[in-house]
């Protein structure tokens, strides 16, 4: 899983950006987070951060810094429920055998949860101890520039059967570019599936916590995907959507909640709020005949158009 990088504040270093869906349209201003600038698509509504850090900066942030950021120091946070919430829902699309790339797979959890269902497990990623980590549980790790290439070379033409991109896409500079190269390395049968914060969930709650002066408590990534806007940057590269549903949370906290608060106490609360909220979301995806997704996170499947 790929941390959040660290913002710099040399202006020098930052770029401007527009949305990926290419519309000329000048994006409004959606709001403010700390040193940071929110922009929204007037064309296509998705949320993205600009201006903001430079693609190398990033990446370098998390070749180099996800462990002090979140490998090392949130090494005993379960996400074990995440993990299964998404290879329940593959599961109703795809079954092994067959192989599946996890992109941005960290230490390896959900690749290795999916080679323990038969299907065989490779995994993708930037931070190099835990890359390492992920290859000595067995997980067959892949070179880093098969993604960051503009053309994939010819020794790594390998296709999946499964593509994941756990808590991945709003982190990457270029959304676009990344689906277009999974789109290249997916079988013609083969299914995506993706996890991403739920903008429909959070934009609402930052509306509610402004008015107690606490919106700057929530972290915001690069983009900020709603279902709505998923679906139609997926339709730019071929690829189709064919199921959304809620996603569920982690056992624990953050760990920089837990770390300044106190771990049992905030533990006991998120498991409580936890379930209270996705009970409330799961009833809103029921009574409006799976139309309205409002968990903090969703889960979507595609296909290729073919």
């Amino acid at each position: 899983m790929i941390a959040q990088a660290t913002i710099l504040e040399d202006e020098s270093a930052a770029d401007d950006v527009s949305c990926p869906c290419g519309s000329l349209l000048p994006a409004r201003i959606s709001f403010q987070s700390g040193t940071r600038q929110y922009l929204c698509c007037q064309h296509c509504a998705l949320v993205f951060h600009s201006p903001r850090p430079r693609a190398l900066e990033i990446t370098q942030e998390y070749q180099r810094g996800y462990d002090e950021i979140f490998h090392k120091p949130a090494a005993d946070l379960s996400r074990q429920p995440v993990f299964q919430s998404v290879l329940d829902h593959l599961s109703s699309y795809a079954n092994p055998p067959g192989s599946l790339l996890d992109i941005g797979c960290g230490t390896g959890e959900f690749a290795l949860l999916c080679r323990e269902t038969g299907w065989t497990s490779y995994g993708i990623e930037l931070s190099e101890q835990a890359n390492e980590t992920a290859a000595r549980q067995g997980i067959r790790m892949l070179p880093c520039h098969m993604l960051l290439e503009s053309d994939i070379s010819i020794q790594h033409n390998q296709q999946f059967d499964v593509i994941a991109l756990i808590n991945v896409l709003d982190h990457v500079c270029d959304p676009i570019g990344l689906l277009r190269r999974v789109r290249y390395m997916l079988k013609p049968s083969g299914v995506v599936i993706i996890r991403v914060p739920n903008a429909t969930f959070h934009l609402t709650v930052r509306r509610f916590l402004h008015l107690f002066k606490a919106q700057g408590q929530q972290a915001f990534h690069l983009y900020v995907f709603s279902p709505s806007t998923l679906i139609e940057i997926l339709k730019k590269v071929g690829l189709i959507s064919v199921s959304v549903q809620n996603s569920k949370t982690g056992c624990t906290p953050s760990y920089a909640l837990v770390k300044n608060a106190g771990q049992h106490f905030w533990r006991v609360i998120w498991r409580i709020g936890g379930l209270a909220l996705w009970s409330l979301a799961q009833g809103i995806f029921c009574l409006t005949n799976k139309q309205v997704v409002w968990a903090p996170s969703f889960e979507l499947v595609a296909t290729s158009e073919e």
